[in-house]
């Protein structure tokens, strides 16, 4: 399908290309069906809800555009809402977004978020990739760049947020 989702372990990711959102109403700034979130968001819900439920297994999710921050404006404030109001149940480690061609961590609302550039960007430029590890304490995040090690963030993961009402 267009979006996916797998476990790791007790650790829940899911991909949700390009944003986590509805439809084409939710893209900001661009038009056309290569902006189309298809249905991510509803995608997201029904997916933590049968995968996850109220386990309290924190999840990862992965998508291109940004939450906050100066790429972040290819989607609408409100789908962002949307998305959190999906999210903010579960025991979240971490949201993970691409489409920034930089790397920081940047909380969004009350969620940690790594905001990260790409593997490859021209021919002058080699990319980078992240490397990220999940325990069932911390949350350990290294980046690669060609030839050196980078940008680290060890921190431990929030308690789980109290089961969602399903």
């Amino acid at each position: 399908g267009r979006h996916c989702s797998w476990d790791v372990d007790d650790l829940h990711l899911v991909q949700l290309k390009l944003f986590g959102g509805s439809g084409p109403d939710d893209v900001k700034g661009v038009n056309g069906p290569e902006h189309d979130p298809e249905a991510s968001l509803e995608f997201l819900k029904k997916d933590l809800a049968e995968n996850v439920g109220t386990s309290g297994r924190p999840i990862i999710t992965f998508q291109h555009f940004a939450w906050l921050g100066g790429m972040s404006d290819w989607w609408q404030p409100e789908a962002k809402e949307r998305f959190y109001e999906v999210v903010k149940p579960y025991h979240v480690a971490c949201l993970i977004n691409g489409h920034s061609h930089g790397a920081s961590f940047i909380p969004w609302h009350d969620l940690p978020t790594i905001h990260y550039g790409s593997t490859a960007r021209g021919d002058s430029d080699t990319g980078d990739f992240l490397v990220v590890r999940v325990t069932d304490k911390e949350r350990i995040v290294i980046d690669r760049k060609l030839g050196a090690w980078g940008l680290q963030e060890r921190q431990p993961l929030t308690a789980p947020a109290p089961p969602p009402h399903t």
